[in-house]
């Protein structure tokens, strides 16, 4: 239990005040103590010390960060590992080696630009679908270069997806990626 005291004009003091006042007295009557309470001097020692404990301050900073970046990324690692789990079924192989190998020039559009360009026909549908493949393949292919995470490959039955998907994982260009 914490005892007050009270002071000379009868204002009520806690124990820490109590010894605040008390160390601060004795400071004042004593010269050596007051010494002692100065700050140190600053001698190419004391700078060399100081310079140093930067440094490894500024080191431990960087080690923390590429700590918590490391944590992150395997904490990533295993939210993908386990939605890839999810998706594995047993005869998951066997499924792709049945997708058939897409026609000639199929998808070809999906990666390379000149090959949507090569058509010839100027109508309005024709333009307006070269845009939103030209915007398409952009998205995709900075999913390739720089992405991170699931690519969501969505469509009609039967229009294609796993075909698109097995064209990709198949072709040279993703191969080298």
């Amino acid at each position: 239990m914490a005892t007050v005291s009270i002071d000379t004009q009868g204002r009520l003091i806690s124990p820490r005040e109590e010894i605040i006042k008390d160390v601060t007295q004795l400071l004042k009557s004593n010269p050596r103590l007051d010494a002692i309470t100065r700050p140190i001097a600053a001698t190419p020692e004391v700078e060399a010390a100081a310079g140093r404990m930067r440094e490894l301050k500024e080191g431990l900073a960087h080690v923390y960060q590429s700590i918590s970046a490391l944590s992150a990324a395997v904490r990533f690692a295993q939210k993908g590992r386990a939605i890839l789990e999810q998706l594995y079924f047993p005869s998951m192989e066997q499924r792709e080696r049945a997708i058939s190998n897409p026609g000639e020039g199929i998808f070809q559009w999906v990666l390379d630009v000149a090959a949507d360009m090569a058509t010839r026909r100027e109508d309005v549908f024709e333009v307006s679908g070269r845009k939103k493949r030209a915007n398409t393949r952009y998205k995709l292919l900075e999913w390739l270069r720089f992405g991170t995470g699931v690519l969501y490959v969505s469509g009609k039955a039967g229009s294609g997806k796993s075909t698109l998907i097995k064209y990709l994982t198949d072709h040279k260009l993703v191969k080298e990626n």
